[in-house]
């Protein structure tokens, strides 16, 4: 939540300061905070009830606030989530890791990935896990957004549609030969 402190002729909000030259300036800030807490409302009714599981990682790269979709996704409590690292929820054996998708982000740069996660069950799963950095006005990286779909269902649908074509590719092979054939 942004707050603001009026020092003489100056306002400052959060991150910067405004010089202020007359009372419609005043009013024009206040006009201007209202839609920030707006938007900002906004950005979190999103987050709150997106089909996509949601989290924010702190500087140390552990997750500090989680959505309902990524506990459903995942399987755990909200409680459990925060404070662990994406990697604590990943398989260990011999899959990608995250440094990727960490790269692309370090350069300013939304990443984006095929990633697996285990579920508390110990279930693997597939994800789309895509990665964005926030900044400050000096470009230090101060919270990253990390979006994750599952995928799995979806995979495992292509993986029978495939098989389906091939059979019926097969099967329409084995047509022709039987019409052709004395």
């Amino acid at each position: 939540m942004l707050s603001f402190a009026i020092r003489g002729p100056h306002i400052w909000s959060g991150y910067e300061r405004t010089t202020l030259r007359s009372e419609a300036d005043l009013l024009d800030f206040g006009f201007a905070n209202a839609r920030v807490k707006a938007s900002e409302r906004r950005f979190w009714a999103i987050f709150e009830h997106s089909p996509f599981g949601m989290g924010f990682l702190d500087t140390e790269g552990c997750l500090s606030k989680v959505n309902s979709a990524l506990c459903r996704i995942l399987e755990y409590d909200g409680s459990e989530l925060v404070g662990r690292t994406l990697e604590e929820l990943r398989p260990h054996a011999g899959y990608e890791t995250l440094t990727g998708v960490l790269t692309q982000v370090g350069k300013g740069q939304m990443g984006q990935a095929r990633q697996r996660y285990l579920t508390k069950a110990g279930a693997e799963i597939m994800t789309s896990t895509s990665v964005l950095a926030f900044r400050d006005t000096d470009g230090a990286s101060v919270s990253t957004l990390v979006m994750i779909e599952d995928i799995t269902e979806r995979l495992e649908l292509e993986v029978q549609l495939r098989r389906v074509n091939r059979l019926e590719s097969i099967g329409q092979f084995t047509g022709c030969l039987l019409y052709t054939s004395p």
